[in-house]
Order: structure tokens, then sequence, then C-alpha cells
């Protein structure tokens, strides 16, 4: 493992012990998202409204630094035109979206929230690291259910119409009912969640640490099929078209059917990849932990180009938001880079 993932996970020597927080002992990056017009960038002591096109700073929420408050989770933007944001503080914020003013709060957490948001409708869904996973109104704020996992939560849920599935640190994978936040069932697949499940053609995809891509039925969370790799895998799979691709520590980046796990192409990059890929037009884009950022053939993982962020590594996903391609990095010189998904050209830089 790199030295500098080695240090993200002080705690994974054992695997019944949950993880030490990444933030406090190695290297945090940036939480990205976006809409047609803005980047959202969250980052240490604040967030960051960027204009898509020239990456110009628009906003900043707070203006000023306030003790003790840090962001890392990614933003989520919600159709009314809000941006939800979770802090270390044990907060959760809504911004609007055009100024970055403060709409509401919700300070019921009891630890730091570590993964980003996940708006659906007329609903915010927040995990948190006291094990807690919360909706809430994303107009208001308003408290509506809560979940307890019984373990750390640091992934973003995934939503669908019905159901709301959550991993959590201490191995179990949950399925929630939407509406009320009652549990339908529950799974433990051996290892820490730290990602979102993936969800394509009836089949759950979830990652989990030091144990095999997992399949589940998400009816009832039966097992269907587990994908071997040799090195952990930290961030879970995206899945289009019947194929989940996935990578792992040792930087190697599987594709492998959704019906079965059976793999299908696989290729060896440079070094770590700890960002889920996204996907594009027959393009699948991924990040590594050395600062390349590859496009490659969703058919069969061949390379259309490959980029480098000088002087950087790269943890996070990338983020594609039509033809451009945001990159969260960790360096001294650069916080974000946007690429050109076309052809992989910066289009600019930003740096607070």
């Amino acid at each position: 493992m790199p030295v500098s993932l080695r240090r993200l996970l002080p705690a994974l020597a054992l695997a019944s012990v949950a993880l030490a927080a990444c933030s406090s002992t190695g290297n945090p990056w940036p939480g990205i998202a976006a809409d047609a017009e803005r980047a959202y960038v969250a980052f240490g002591p604040a967030v960051y409204g960027l204009n898509l096109d020239t990456g110009q700073e628009v906003w900043r929420y707070p203006q000023e630094p306030v003790r003790n408050r840090m962001f890392y989770a990614a933003p989520e933007v919600t159709e009314s035109g809000l941006v939800i944001i979770g802090s270390y503080d044990k907060q959760v914020f809504a911004l609007e979206a055009d100024t970055g003013q403060e709409v509401w709060t919700f300070d019921e957490a009891q630890e730091r929230i570590v993964g980003g948001a996940v708006a659906s409708g007329e609903t915010v869904y927040v995990p948190s690291a006291d094990g807690l996973v919360f909706a809430l109104d994303a107009d208001s704020g308003e408290f509506l259910w809560s979940f307890d996992a019984e373990g750390q939560v640091w992934a973003s849920p995934l939503v669908t119409d019905d159901r709301v599935y959550v991993g959590s640190l201490s191995h179990v994978v949950y399925a929630l009912d939407r509406a009320s936040g009652q549990p339908v069932w529950n799974r433990d697949v051996g290892g820490a969640i730290v990602d979102s499940p993936s969800l394509v053609d009836g089949t759950l995809v979830v990652g989990a640490l030091g144990r095999p891509l997992t399949a589940l039925d998400p009816a009832n969370g039966e097992p269907r099929w587990t994908a071997e790799s040799d090195r952990w895998i930290w961030a879970s799979a995206t899945s289009t078209d019947g194929v989940t691709y996935f990578g792992d520590l040792g930087g190697r980046l599987a594709a492998a059917s959704v019906m079965d796990g059976a793999l299908l192409h696989q290729i060896q990059l440079e070094s770590a990849i700890t960002g889920r890929p996204a996907v594009g037009e027959g393009l699948l884009f991924v990040a590594t932990e050395s600062g390349s950022v590859h496009a490659l053939h969703l058919d069969d993982l061949g390379s259309e180009w490959v980029e480098v962020v000088p002087s950087s590594k790269l943890y996070g996903p990338p983020v594609l938001q039509d033809q451009t391609l945001l990159i969260g990095v960790v360096g001294r010189e650069l916080l974000v880079a946007a690429l050109d998904a076309s052809g992989g050209n910066i289009r600019w830089r930003f740096q607070p």
C-alpha cells in the first residue's frame, strides 16, 4: 500500500476495529459537486461556488473561518436550488446555490459528517459518523426520521424510489424503507464500507475494505456473486449497461458482468484508485493517487487519453458535468482541476 494511503488507514490492521478518521491522520481531499452553472467545492474551512466555465470564485461560505468548522463531504444540489453540506463540527447547512447564503442548519448529529448528503425529491438523507442516518425536509431542514446503523457511516446513502441503502464501517449494509426509515433487511459483507453502493439492472453492488466486490439482491439482501481483488477496494463500483467497474489500492481497474460477476476486462494503472470512476458517453474516467487522470473506453478499457495533474495526489472521485471533468487535488498549489472530458486538456485550475 502506498505510504500516504497507509496514513489514511491507521486502524485497519484489525478488521473488527472501526477505522480512525482519515482526515485526522492523513490527507483529506475536496468534496465536489456540480450543476449546469457552477462547481461546488468543500474543503477545509469553506465551501466554494465556482463558475463552471471559468473556475472563478462566485461565492464562499462562510466568508470568514469559523473555529472547529471544517468541510470535506461532497456537497449535494437539490431540485429547488439548495446546496446541502455537512461539516466536521456536526452540523448540516443548506445554502442558496446562486449566492451561498445560508438558508437553514441542522445540528442534531452527535458526530462529524464525513459522507455527502443525498437529495431525492423533497427529502435529503444525511449520514453521520455517530452511526445515524437522518432524513430531513430538503427545503426547511425539518427532521423527518433517523436510523441507527450501530456503526459509523462514512458513505453517502444510495436512494431509490422506495429504499435507502446504507453501508457502515461495522461491515453491514442496510436497506431502509424510504418513507419511514424502518429497516427492511441487513447484510454483513465482512468489511468496512466507506463508499456508496451502486444499483444497476436490479443488482446492488457493494465494495468493502479487505473483501471482494459483493453483489446483493436489493429486495432481500441475499448474496448473488463476488468479484475478487488482490488488493483492498476503497471506492465502490460504478455500474452501467450491465457492467460494473471497480478499482483497488494496487491500481488494478476491472470490469465485471453485473449478471454473474464474471471478469470481462482488467488493466493495471500506475497507482492506487480510491475514488469511484465516472461514466460519460462511451468513456470511463478514473483518477489515481499519483496524479493521473485516465479516459478509458467502456467496452474494453482501452485508453482514449491520459492527463497528469502536476505535483498532486488524487484520492476522490472525478465529477463529470456536461463535458467538464472536475478533479479534486491534494497538493500545495491546487485544489480543483477542470479537464475537457473529450481530450483531457486542463481548462482551468482553482486554488483559494
